[in-house]
Protein backbone atom coordinates (compact mmCIF):
# COMPACT_ATOMS: atom_id res chain seq x y z
CA UNK A 1 0.00 0.00 0.00
CA UNK A 2 2.75 2.55 0.79
CA UNK A 3 4.11 1.53 -2.20
CA UNK A 4 1.25 2.24 -4.46
CA UNK A 5 0.72 5.54 -2.89
CA UNK A 6 4.00 6.71 -3.43
CA UNK A 7 3.83 5.71 -7.04
CA UNK A 8 0.88 7.17 -7.18
CA UNK A 9 2.21 10.61 -5.77
CA UNK A 10 5.58 10.29 -8.22
CA UNK A 11 3.05 10.17 -11.43
CA UNK A 12 1.08 12.77 -10.48
CA UNK A 13 3.82 14.89 -9.35
CA UNK A 14 5.97 13.90 -12.81
CA UNK A 15 3.05 15.07 -14.55
CA UNK A 16 2.00 18.33 -13.18
CA UNK A 17 5.88 19.20 -13.48
CA UNK A 18 6.23 18.63 -17.02
CA UNK A 19 2.97 20.08 -17.94
CA UNK A 20 4.59 23.08 -15.94
CA UNK A 21 8.07 22.69 -16.78
CA UNK A 22 8.69 26.46 -18.07
CA UNK A 23 7.88 27.64 -14.17
CA UNK A 24 8.67 24.87 -12.32
CA UNK A 25 12.17 22.52 -11.80
CA UNK A 26 11.53 19.13 -12.87
CA UNK A 27 13.98 18.24 -10.07
CA UNK A 28 11.01 17.41 -7.56
CA UNK A 29 9.71 14.71 -9.72
CA UNK A 30 13.32 13.13 -9.88
CA UNK A 31 13.23 13.92 -5.95
CA UNK A 32 9.81 11.85 -5.90
CA UNK A 33 11.58 9.17 -8.52
CA UNK A 34 14.86 8.39 -6.10
CA UNK A 35 12.41 8.32 -2.83
CA UNK A 36 10.22 5.88 -4.36
CA UNK A 37 13.25 3.43 -5.97
CA UNK A 38 14.78 3.92 -2.00
CA UNK A 39 11.31 3.15 -0.63
CA UNK A 40 10.64 0.03 -3.41
CA UNK A 41 13.91 -1.44 -2.43
CA UNK A 42 13.18 -1.64 1.43
CA UNK A 43 9.51 -2.98 0.82
CA UNK A 44 11.31 -6.15 -1.13
CA UNK A 45 14.23 -6.26 1.29
CA UNK A 46 11.45 -6.86 3.60
CA UNK A 47 9.80 -9.58 2.17
CA UNK A 48 12.78 -11.47 1.55
CA UNK A 49 13.97 -11.50 4.55
CA UNK A 50 10.11 -12.72 6.15
CA UNK A 51 8.22 -9.57 6.46
CA UNK A 52 7.02 -7.96 9.77
CA UNK A 53 4.07 -7.82 11.99
CA UNK A 54 1.01 -8.89 10.42
CA UNK A 55 -0.58 -5.52 11.28
CA UNK A 56 1.86 -3.45 9.16
CA UNK A 57 1.87 -6.73 6.23
CA UNK A 58 -0.66 -5.01 4.51
CA UNK A 59 0.19 -1.41 4.41
CA UNK A 60 3.49 -2.42 3.01
CA UNK A 61 2.52 -5.58 0.32
CA UNK A 62 -1.44 -5.06 0.23
CA UNK A 63 -1.51 -8.95 0.80
CA UNK A 64 0.25 -11.97 1.96
CA UNK A 65 0.50 -13.76 -1.32
CA UNK A 66 2.80 -10.50 -3.03
CA UNK A 67 4.70 -10.23 0.00
CA UNK A 68 5.57 -14.30 -0.79
CA UNK A 69 6.02 -13.98 -4.57
CA UNK A 70 8.54 -11.18 -3.74
CA UNK A 71 10.13 -13.51 -1.13
CA UNK A 72 10.64 -16.19 -3.94
CA UNK A 73 12.50 -14.20 -6.39
CA UNK A 74 16.34 -14.24 -6.94
CA UNK A 75 17.16 -10.80 -6.14
CA UNK A 76 20.94 -10.22 -5.80
CA UNK A 77 20.84 -8.55 -1.86
CA UNK A 78 24.18 -6.45 -3.18
CA UNK A 79 22.63 -4.86 -6.18
CA UNK A 80 19.18 -4.56 -3.97
CA UNK A 81 21.33 -2.64 -1.12
CA UNK A 82 23.05 -0.27 -3.18
CA UNK A 83 19.67 0.84 -5.12
CA UNK A 84 18.33 1.70 -2.15
CA UNK A 85 21.68 3.49 -1.58
CA UNK A 86 21.21 5.13 -5.00
CA UNK A 87 17.50 6.47 -3.77
CA UNK A 88 18.63 7.20 -0.13
CA UNK A 89 21.33 9.76 -1.33
CA UNK A 90 19.43 11.18 -4.25
CA UNK A 91 16.39 12.08 -2.43
CA UNK A 92 17.78 14.78 -0.58
CA UNK A 93 20.00 16.42 -3.13
CA UNK A 94 17.45 16.40 -5.53
CA UNK A 95 15.29 17.73 -2.78
CA UNK A 96 18.17 20.48 -2.43
CA UNK A 97 17.72 21.34 -5.95
CA UNK A 98 14.28 21.90 -5.66
CA UNK A 99 14.50 24.30 -3.28
CA UNK A 100 17.20 26.27 -4.77
CA UNK A 101 15.57 26.12 -8.32
CA UNK A 102 11.96 27.60 -6.77
CA UNK A 103 14.35 30.55 -4.54
CA UNK A 104 14.22 33.86 -5.71
CA UNK A 105 16.69 34.81 -3.41
CA UNK A 106 19.98 37.07 -5.47
CA UNK A 107 22.69 35.40 -3.79
CA UNK A 108 21.28 31.74 -4.32
CA UNK A 109 20.45 32.46 -8.20
CA UNK A 110 23.85 33.99 -9.00
CA UNK A 111 25.31 30.54 -7.14
CA UNK A 112 22.71 28.12 -8.68
CA UNK A 113 25.81 26.10 -10.04
CA UNK A 114 28.11 26.20 -7.30
CA UNK A 115 25.25 24.97 -4.87
CA UNK A 116 24.71 22.36 -6.94
CA UNK A 117 27.59 20.95 -7.73
CA UNK A 118 29.07 21.38 -4.26
CA UNK A 119 26.40 19.32 -2.99
CA UNK A 120 26.54 16.84 -5.39
CA UNK A 121 30.32 15.92 -4.70
CA UNK A 122 29.53 14.78 -1.60
CA UNK A 123 26.81 13.16 -2.55
CA UNK A 124 27.95 10.64 -5.37
CA UNK A 125 31.47 10.38 -2.63
CA UNK A 126 29.05 8.45 -0.96
CA UNK A 127 27.41 6.89 -3.46
CA UNK A 128 31.00 5.61 -4.62
CA UNK A 129 31.65 4.39 -0.83
CA UNK A 130 28.63 2.31 -0.79
CA UNK A 131 29.31 0.52 -3.52
CA UNK A 132 29.33 -3.07 -2.13
CA UNK A 133 32.87 -4.28 -2.81
CA UNK A 134 34.36 -0.48 -2.13
CA UNK A 135 32.16 -0.67 1.04
CA UNK A 136 32.96 -4.11 2.65
CA UNK A 137 36.48 -3.48 1.71
CA UNK A 138 36.71 -0.12 4.02
CA UNK A 139 34.84 -1.82 7.09
CA UNK A 140 37.06 -4.89 6.93
CA UNK A 141 40.14 -2.41 7.11
CA UNK A 142 39.01 -0.89 10.48
CA UNK A 143 35.80 -1.23 12.16
CA UNK A 144 35.74 2.56 12.51
CA UNK A 145 35.33 3.23 8.87
CA UNK A 146 31.48 1.74 9.54
CA UNK A 147 30.95 4.29 12.01
CA UNK A 148 32.38 7.26 10.13
CA UNK A 149 30.25 6.11 6.79
CA UNK A 150 26.97 5.46 8.76
CA UNK A 151 27.20 8.92 10.60
CA UNK A 152 29.07 11.11 7.95
CA UNK A 153 26.16 9.87 5.27
CA UNK A 154 23.53 10.60 7.72
CA UNK A 155 24.44 13.83 8.44
CA UNK A 156 25.00 14.72 5.09
CA UNK A 157 21.35 13.54 4.05
CA UNK A 158 20.34 15.80 7.58
CA UNK A 159 21.86 18.43 6.43
CA UNK A 160 20.68 18.48 2.86
CA UNK A 161 17.03 18.14 4.17
CA UNK A 162 16.99 20.83 6.71
CA UNK A 163 19.22 23.76 4.28
CA UNK A 164 16.13 22.75 1.93
CA UNK A 165 13.65 23.05 3.82
CA UNK A 166 15.34 26.58 5.39
CA UNK A 167 15.39 27.85 1.71
CA UNK A 168 11.60 27.29 1.10
CA UNK A 169 10.58 28.52 4.18
CA UNK A 170 12.28 32.06 3.85
CA UNK A 171 11.47 32.25 0.61
CA UNK A 172 7.61 31.89 1.79
CA UNK A 173 8.06 34.39 4.61
CA UNK A 174 9.52 36.83 2.05
CA UNK A 175 6.55 36.43 -0.86
CA UNK A 176 4.27 39.49 0.25
CA UNK A 177 1.57 39.07 -3.04
CA UNK A 178 -1.71 36.94 -1.37
CA UNK A 179 -1.76 34.84 -4.55
CA UNK A 180 1.63 33.90 -5.08
CA UNK A 181 1.98 32.83 -0.99
CA UNK A 182 -1.03 30.75 -1.60
CA UNK A 183 0.44 28.55 -4.05
CA UNK A 184 3.67 28.37 -2.45
CA UNK A 185 2.10 27.31 0.37
CA UNK A 186 0.89 24.32 -1.18
CA UNK A 187 3.88 23.34 -3.23
CA UNK A 188 6.14 23.42 -0.16
CA UNK A 189 3.25 21.47 1.78
CA UNK A 190 3.90 18.83 -0.51
CA UNK A 191 7.24 18.71 -0.60
CA UNK A 192 7.55 18.55 3.23
CA UNK A 193 4.78 15.81 3.15
CA UNK A 194 7.21 13.31 0.86
CA UNK A 195 10.42 14.16 2.42
CA UNK A 196 8.64 13.29 5.71
CA UNK A 197 7.62 9.87 4.10
CA UNK A 198 11.43 9.65 3.22
CA UNK A 199 12.72 10.17 6.76
CA UNK A 200 11.07 7.33 7.88
CA UNK A 201 13.77 4.71 6.59
CA UNK A 202 16.52 7.47 6.01
CA UNK A 203 17.89 6.60 9.46
CA UNK A 204 18.60 3.47 8.44
CA UNK A 205 21.88 2.42 6.93
CA UNK A 206 21.21 0.37 3.28
CA UNK A 207 24.65 -1.24 3.67
CA UNK A 208 22.92 -3.36 6.44
CA UNK A 209 21.51 -5.20 2.94
CA UNK A 210 24.69 -6.23 2.20
CA UNK A 211 26.20 -6.41 5.89
CA UNK A 212 23.48 -8.86 7.35
CA UNK A 213 25.87 -9.76 10.02
CA UNK A 214 27.90 -6.79 11.41
CA UNK A 215 27.18 -6.44 15.11
CA UNK A 216 28.27 -2.83 15.07
CA UNK A 217 25.28 -1.49 13.71
CA UNK A 218 23.38 -2.30 17.13
CA UNK A 219 26.10 -0.37 18.95
CA UNK A 220 25.43 2.87 16.71
CA UNK A 221 22.14 2.54 17.39
CA UNK A 222 21.39 2.26 13.62
CA UNK A 223 17.78 -0.68 13.69
CA UNK A 224 17.15 -2.60 10.89
CA UNK A 225 14.57 -2.16 7.92
CA UNK A 226 12.49 -5.04 9.50
CA UNK A 227 11.74 -3.14 13.20
CA UNK A 228 8.77 -0.83 12.90
CA UNK A 229 9.24 2.46 12.01
CA UNK A 230 5.56 3.80 13.11
CA UNK A 231 3.44 2.14 15.81
CA UNK A 232 -0.79 2.19 15.71
CA UNK A 233 -2.46 3.47 13.13
CA UNK A 234 0.59 5.98 12.29
CA UNK A 235 1.12 4.11 9.11
CA UNK A 236 -2.76 5.27 8.02
CA UNK A 237 -2.30 8.66 9.27
CA UNK A 238 0.90 9.13 7.14
CA UNK A 239 -0.22 7.84 3.94
CA UNK A 240 -3.86 9.79 4.31
CA UNK A 241 -1.68 13.08 4.80
CA UNK A 242 0.39 12.18 1.89
CA UNK A 243 -2.06 11.86 -0.51
CA UNK A 244 -4.02 14.73 -0.14
CA UNK A 245 -0.88 16.95 0.72
CA UNK A 246 0.61 15.67 -2.54
CA UNK A 247 -3.02 16.71 -4.73
CA UNK A 248 -2.47 19.77 -2.89
CA UNK A 249 0.88 20.38 -3.84
CA UNK A 250 -0.01 19.72 -7.63
CA UNK A 251 -2.48 21.94 -7.65
CA UNK A 252 -0.19 24.70 -6.22
CA UNK A 253 2.10 23.68 -9.49
CA UNK A 254 -0.35 23.92 -11.71
CA UNK A 255 -1.22 27.53 -10.08
CA UNK A 256 2.17 28.39 -9.88
CA UNK A 257 2.35 29.94 -12.83
CA UNK A 258 -0.96 30.57 -13.66
CA UNK A 259 -0.15 34.39 -14.09
CA UNK A 260 1.61 34.15 -17.24
CA UNK A 261 -0.45 30.92 -18.59
CA UNK A 262 -3.39 33.44 -18.13
CA UNK A 263 -1.83 36.68 -19.02
CA UNK A 264 -0.08 34.18 -22.38
CA UNK A 265 -3.91 33.53 -23.47
CA UNK A 266 -5.18 37.00 -22.56
CA UNK A 267 -2.43 38.97 -24.72
CA UNK A 268 -2.86 36.35 -27.44
CA UNK A 269 -7.33 37.32 -27.25
CA UNK A 270 -6.58 40.42 -26.50
CA UNK A 271 -4.31 40.76 -29.81
CA UNK A 272 -6.69 39.05 -32.02
CA UNK A 273 -9.58 41.66 -30.75
CA UNK A 274 -7.11 44.98 -31.80
CA UNK A 275 -6.36 42.80 -35.38
CA UNK A 276 -10.18 42.84 -36.26
CA UNK A 277 -10.48 45.62 -38.94
CA UNK A 278 -14.05 45.27 -39.03
CA UNK A 279 -14.08 46.05 -34.64
CA UNK A 280 -11.68 48.64 -34.75
CA UNK A 281 -12.73 50.35 -38.06
CA UNK A 282 -16.04 50.19 -36.55
CA UNK A 283 -16.04 51.95 -33.18
CA UNK A 284 -12.81 54.48 -35.14
CA UNK A 285 -15.83 55.52 -37.29
CA UNK A 286 -18.42 55.47 -35.16
CA UNK A 287 -16.10 57.85 -32.50
CA UNK A 288 -14.89 60.04 -35.18
CA UNK A 289 -18.85 60.53 -36.36
CA UNK A 290 -19.81 61.49 -33.00
CA UNK A 291 -17.38 63.89 -33.12
CA UNK A 292 -17.89 65.99 -36.27
CA UNK A 293 -21.26 65.82 -35.78
CA UNK A 294 -20.49 67.78 -32.93
CA UNK A 295 -18.89 69.90 -34.51
CA UNK A 296 -20.98 70.26 -37.00
CA UNK A 297 -24.16 71.46 -34.60
CA UNK A 298 -21.39 73.58 -32.79
CA UNK A 299 -20.64 75.18 -36.42
CA UNK A 300 -24.24 76.23 -37.45
CA UNK A 301 -24.83 77.38 -33.66
CA UNK A 302 -21.84 79.98 -34.08
CA UNK A 303 -22.93 81.01 -37.89
CA UNK A 304 -26.78 81.66 -36.37
CA UNK A 305 -25.37 83.27 -33.93
CA UNK A 306 -22.59 85.96 -36.25
CA UNK A 307 -25.70 86.05 -38.46
CA UNK A 308 -27.65 88.35 -36.16
CA UNK A 309 -27.27 91.69 -35.66
CA UNK A 310 -26.05 91.33 -32.44
CA UNK A 311 -24.32 88.30 -31.85
CA UNK A 312 -24.52 87.02 -28.29
CA UNK A 313 -20.75 86.81 -27.41
CA UNK A 314 -21.83 84.50 -24.49
CA UNK A 315 -22.73 81.71 -26.24
CA UNK A 316 -20.21 81.86 -28.88
CA UNK A 317 -17.48 82.13 -26.31
CA UNK A 318 -19.11 78.89 -24.63
CA UNK A 319 -19.27 77.17 -28.23
CA UNK A 320 -15.60 77.91 -28.87
CA UNK A 321 -15.00 76.62 -25.43
CA UNK A 322 -16.62 73.55 -26.85
CA UNK A 323 -15.19 73.38 -29.92
CA UNK A 324 -11.79 73.23 -28.15
CA UNK A 325 -12.85 70.89 -25.84
CA UNK A 326 -13.92 68.52 -28.66
CA UNK A 327 -10.61 68.89 -30.61
CA UNK A 328 -8.44 68.46 -27.56
CA UNK A 329 -10.45 64.67 -26.68
CA UNK A 330 -10.04 63.94 -30.26
CA UNK A 331 -6.29 64.37 -30.11
CA UNK A 332 -5.70 62.80 -26.65
CA UNK A 333 -7.77 59.45 -28.07
CA UNK A 334 -5.96 59.75 -31.80
CA UNK A 335 -2.83 60.16 -29.56
CA UNK A 336 -3.69 56.95 -27.31
CA UNK A 337 -4.30 54.88 -30.14
CA UNK A 338 -0.76 55.78 -31.72
CA UNK A 339 1.05 55.08 -28.82
CA UNK A 340 -0.76 51.40 -28.42
CA UNK A 341 0.19 50.46 -31.91
CA UNK A 342 3.53 52.60 -31.87
CA UNK A 343 5.72 50.57 -29.01
CA UNK A 344 7.10 47.77 -31.21
CA UNK A 345 10.25 48.72 -30.21
CA UNK A 346 11.58 50.70 -27.09
CA UNK A 347 14.97 50.63 -25.59
CA UNK A 348 15.29 48.96 -22.29
CA UNK A 349 18.54 50.45 -20.12
CA UNK A 350 18.75 50.53 -16.33
CA UNK A 351 16.59 52.92 -14.22
CA UNK A 352 16.24 53.74 -11.05
CA UNK A 353 12.89 52.52 -10.16
CA UNK A 354 12.15 55.85 -8.22
CA UNK A 355 13.19 57.96 -11.65
CA UNK A 356 10.22 56.17 -13.35
CA UNK A 357 8.01 56.80 -11.40
CA UNK A 358 8.70 60.49 -10.13
CA UNK A 359 8.32 60.82 -14.18
CA UNK A 360 5.07 58.99 -14.08
CA UNK A 361 3.51 61.36 -11.35
CA UNK A 362 4.70 64.23 -13.38
CA UNK A 363 3.07 63.48 -15.72
CA UNK A 364 -0.43 62.89 -14.04
CA UNK A 365 0.30 66.32 -12.31
CA UNK A 366 0.54 68.25 -15.68
CA UNK A 367 -3.07 67.00 -16.29
CA UNK A 368 -4.34 66.73 -12.94
CA UNK A 369 -2.65 70.12 -11.09
CA UNK A 370 -4.64 69.99 -8.19
CA UNK A 371 -4.66 66.30 -7.93
CA UNK A 372 -2.18 64.65 -5.60
CA UNK A 373 -0.28 61.25 -5.06
CA UNK A 374 0.42 59.29 -2.20
CA UNK A 375 4.18 57.58 -2.85
CA UNK A 376 6.00 55.00 -0.93
CA UNK A 377 8.96 54.03 -2.68
CA UNK A 378 10.59 51.21 0.02
CA UNK A 379 13.78 50.13 -2.77
CA UNK A 380 16.97 51.74 -4.67
CA UNK A 381 16.80 48.41 -7.41
CA UNK A 382 17.08 49.19 -10.90
CA UNK A 383 15.22 48.25 -13.44
CA UNK A 384 15.75 47.65 -17.21
CA UNK A 385 12.97 50.02 -18.56
CA UNK A 386 12.14 52.51 -21.30
CA UNK A 387 11.49 55.39 -18.54
CA UNK A 388 9.92 57.65 -21.18
CA UNK A 389 7.19 54.77 -22.46
CA UNK A 390 6.97 52.90 -19.01
CA UNK A 391 6.14 56.08 -17.35
CA UNK A 392 3.54 57.23 -19.31
CA UNK A 393 1.95 53.71 -19.02
CA UNK A 394 1.91 54.17 -14.76
CA UNK A 395 0.61 57.77 -15.49
CA UNK A 396 -2.03 56.10 -17.60
CA UNK A 397 -3.13 54.39 -14.63
CA UNK A 398 -2.98 56.94 -12.20
CA UNK A 399 -5.01 59.60 -14.58
CA UNK A 400 -8.04 56.67 -14.74
CA UNK A 401 -8.11 56.05 -10.92
CA UNK A 402 -7.74 59.53 -10.21
CA UNK A 403 -10.88 60.27 -12.55
CA UNK A 404 -12.81 57.68 -11.28
CA UNK A 405 -12.35 58.81 -7.83
CA UNK A 406 -12.76 62.08 -8.46
CA UNK A 407 -16.21 61.02 -9.61
CA UNK A 408 -17.33 59.29 -6.72
CA UNK A 409 -15.32 60.91 -3.57
CA UNK A 410 -15.03 64.17 -2.29
CA UNK A 411 -11.43 63.31 -1.62
CA UNK A 412 -10.39 61.13 -4.61
CA UNK A 413 -6.96 59.27 -3.41
CA UNK A 414 -4.15 57.71 -5.72
CA UNK A 415 -1.68 55.36 -4.05
CA UNK A 416 1.17 54.13 -5.33
CA UNK A 417 3.56 51.66 -3.25
CA UNK A 418 7.14 50.29 -5.06
CA UNK A 419 8.86 47.39 -3.42
CA UNK A 420 10.94 44.44 -3.89
CA UNK A 421 9.99 41.01 -4.14
CA UNK A 422 12.66 38.61 -4.25
CA UNK A 423 13.77 39.26 -8.25
CA UNK A 424 11.08 41.37 -8.66
CA UNK A 425 9.85 45.02 -7.95
CA UNK A 426 6.47 45.37 -7.39
CA UNK A 427 4.80 48.71 -8.25
CA UNK A 428 1.26 48.80 -6.89
CA UNK A 429 -1.45 51.85 -8.02
CA UNK A 430 -4.25 51.76 -6.01
CA UNK A 431 -7.04 53.67 -5.74
CA UNK A 432 -10.50 54.65 -3.85
CA UNK A 433 -12.86 55.04 -6.82
CA UNK A 434 -15.96 53.26 -7.45
CA UNK A 435 -14.08 49.70 -8.31
CA UNK A 436 -14.92 47.10 -10.95
CA UNK A 437 -17.57 44.02 -11.14
CA UNK A 438 -15.70 40.85 -12.05
CA UNK A 439 -16.93 41.05 -15.44
CA UNK A 440 -15.83 44.68 -15.64
CA UNK A 441 -12.40 43.19 -14.61
CA UNK A 442 -12.08 40.42 -17.07
CA UNK A 443 -12.64 43.29 -19.83
CA UNK A 444 -10.46 46.01 -18.62
CA UNK A 445 -7.34 45.27 -20.83
CA UNK A 446 -9.46 44.69 -23.80
CA UNK A 447 -8.98 47.64 -26.87
CA UNK A 448 -11.94 50.14 -26.82
CA UNK A 449 -13.27 48.70 -23.90
CA UNK A 450 -14.20 51.84 -21.57
CA UNK A 451 -16.27 52.60 -18.27
CA UNK A 452 -16.55 56.00 -19.40
CA UNK A 453 -18.06 57.30 -21.72
CA UNK A 454 -17.06 57.25 -25.58
CA UNK A 455 -16.95 61.04 -26.19
CA UNK A 456 -14.25 60.89 -23.22
CA UNK A 457 -12.20 57.67 -23.69
CA UNK A 458 -11.29 55.71 -26.70
CA UNK A 459 -10.84 52.73 -24.41
CA UNK A 460 -7.16 52.17 -25.49
CA UNK A 461 -4.67 53.21 -22.32
CA UNK A 462 -4.92 50.21 -20.32
CA UNK A 463 -4.46 47.79 -23.59
CA UNK A 464 -1.22 50.18 -24.19
CA UNK A 465 -0.02 49.85 -20.87
CA UNK A 466 -0.57 46.03 -20.51
CA UNK A 467 1.34 45.92 -23.81
CA UNK A 468 4.39 48.09 -22.60
CA UNK A 469 4.45 45.99 -18.95
CA UNK A 470 5.19 43.10 -20.97
CA UNK A 471 7.25 44.41 -23.42
CA UNK A 472 9.28 45.47 -20.16
CA UNK A 473 8.95 41.18 -19.15
CA UNK A 474 6.59 42.31 -16.41
CA UNK A 475 3.47 41.29 -15.41
CA UNK A 476 0.05 43.15 -14.42
CA UNK A 477 -2.74 41.70 -12.34
CA UNK A 478 -5.82 44.05 -11.63
CA UNK A 479 -8.17 43.27 -8.26
CA UNK A 480 -11.10 45.23 -7.26
CA UNK A 481 -14.19 45.21 -5.00
CA UNK A 482 -17.39 47.54 -6.11
CA UNK A 483 -17.07 50.23 -4.18
CA UNK A 484 -13.56 49.66 -2.62
CA UNK A 485 -11.45 51.25 -5.64
CA UNK A 486 -8.76 49.21 -7.69
CA UNK A 487 -5.47 47.90 -7.46
CA UNK A 488 -2.82 47.61 -10.24
CA UNK A 489 0.27 44.85 -9.51
CA UNK A 490 2.68 45.73 -11.73
CA UNK A 491 5.61 43.27 -11.42
CA UNK A 492 9.12 44.14 -13.29
CA UNK A 493 12.28 42.38 -13.07
CA UNK A 494 15.00 43.50 -10.83
CA UNK A 495 18.40 44.46 -12.64
CA UNK A 496 21.63 43.20 -10.67
CA UNK A 497 24.32 44.83 -12.58
CA UNK A 498 26.65 41.84 -11.12
CA UNK A 499 24.95 39.49 -12.93
CA UNK A 500 26.07 39.86 -17.06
Amino acid sequence: MLLVVVFICTVIVLFTSILRHRSFPLSFSFMNLANLVFLSGIVIYIAIMGGIAAQKSELLFLSADIQRWIHIQPINLKTLGYVVAIGRMLTPWFLFQTAVALSMKQWIRRNTRKLIIGTGLPTFFFLLIYFPTLFRKLVNLHPIFLTLLVRLSFFWIIALVLASLMILFLEWHEISIPMFKRNFSRIVLAIFCQTLVYMIYASKDPAQIYNLFISEYIDLGVSNYISPSLEGDSWNWLIGIDVVCTLIGCWGIFSYDELRYSEDKEDEILQKKFNSAEMGLSIFAHSIKNQVLSLQVLEKRMDRELSKEEPNWDRLKESEEQIKSITLAMKSRIDEYYKSVNTQQIELRPHDVAEIIRFAEDRFLFKHPEGKIDLAIDSDRKILADPTTLGEALANIMNNGYEAAKEFREEPCVSVRVHPERLWMVIVIKDNGPGLSKDQRKKVFQPFYTTKSKNESWGMGLFFTKKVVRQHFGHIKVESTPGEGISFSIMLPSYDQRVR
